[in-house]
C-alpha cells in the first residue's frame, strides 16, 4: 500500500502526530508481540506515558511463537514500569480465527473495565483495507464495508493508527529500534 513518508524521521512525526490527536485518557495498550503493536507501546511510552494504565497481551496457545510474542510483551511493560494484563485461550477454545478472536476481545474489553481505561489498538490503514476487501469478498452489506471505526464507544476502544500504513510504521519501528516477534 501506498506510504506517506520518505524518511524513518517522518514517519516518526506521522506516528507521534496520530497519538497526539488522541484526547486525554487512560488507555489499555493491546499489544501482541508484533510489530506494530510494539511500535504502539513504544510510541505512547515515548509519548504520553502517564496515560497508560497497562498493557495487555493474549498467548492464544498457538505454539512456541505465541508464547515468544507474549513474553516479550511481558519483558517489555516490566522494563518499561508498566502494569501488565497476561490473557489466554482457555483450554478447549476452538482452533479457529472467529474463536480466537472473540476470546482475545472479551479479554481485552474486560481488562479496560478492570483498568478503567480505553483499549487502544494498533490497526492501521493496511489492516482497514484488508477487513473491506474480506468483507466486500464474503458479501457484507453497507456496514461492514465501512471498515473498522477509529473510535468504537460503545466498546471503549481507538484506534488511532489508522491513519499510518504498515510500511510506515515499520518505518518507526525501525527508527525507534523497536523489538517483536
Amino acid at each position: 500500500y501506498l506510504s506517506r513518508v520518505r524518511s524513518e524521521r517522518e514517519a516518526v512525526e506521522l506516528v507521534h502526530g496520530s497519538l497526539d490527536q488522541l484526547p486525554p485518557g487512560r488507555w489499555l495498550l493491546a499489544v501482541s508481540g508484533g510489530r506494530d503493536s510494539m511500535a504502539l507501546l513504544a510510541a505512547m511510552h515515548r509519548c504520553r506515558p502517564g496515560e497508560i494504565a497497562a498493557v495487555a497481551t493474549f498467548d492464544h496457545g498457538t505454539g512456541s511463537d505465541a508464547t515468544r510474542a507474549s513474553s516479550l510483551v511481558s519483558e517489555q511493560a516490566a522494563a518499561l514500569g508498566l502494569q501488565l494484563l497476561k490473557g489466554g485461550a482457555p483450554l478447549g477454545t476452538p482452533a479457529t480465527e472467529a474463536h480466537w478472536r472473540a476470546v482475545r476481545w472479551r479479554f481485552l474489553l474486560d481488562g479496560g473495565r478492570l483498568t478503567g481505561s480505553t483499549v487502544l489498538t494498533a490497526h492501521t490503514r493496511d489492516d482497514q483495507i484488508e477487513t473491506v476487501v474480506i468483507r466486500l469478498l464474503r458479501g457484507s452489506g453497507a456496514r461492514g464495508l465501512a471498515g473498522m471505526a477509529e473510535v468504537d464507544p460503545l466498546r471503549s476502544i481507538r484506534r488511532p493508527l489508522l491513519g499510518v500504513g504498515r510500511a510506515e510504521l515499520a518505518a518507526y519501528a525501525r527508527a525507534r529500534g523497536v523489538s517483536w516477534v
